[in-house]
């Protein structure tokens, strides 16, 4: 989460208002480990495919739960399309 973070200040920088990045992160997936950077090419595709061709500002939200034994990532992007799912990991 952190190296993620960092790319984010970095595209928020960037982007400014036209960038919105909520992130919903359940507390005990914190201590999770998980495959370097898994995240951060998921975020960056939805910056570079849906937000930066665009003049309107959009919004990539980033999720991090458990559900049962697994752990759910997902991020979503407001492009075209209906609840566009950019990625999700179990």
């Amino acid at each position: 989460m952190e190296l993620l973070e960092r790319y984010l200040e970095i595209e928020q920088t960037r982007f400014q208002y036209r960038l919105t990045i909520p992130m919903e992160i359940d507390a005990e997936t914190l201590d999770t480990r998980v495959t370097n950077l898994i995240l951060q090419p998921l975020v960056e595709n939805a910056i570079r495919q849906q937000i930066a061709p665009r003049s309107a500002a959009g919004r990539i939200e980033i999720r991090a739960r458990r559900e049962d034994e697994a752990l759910q990532l997902e991020v979503r992007d407001d492009g075209p399309g209906t609840n566009r799912l950019a990625g999700s990991f179990s």
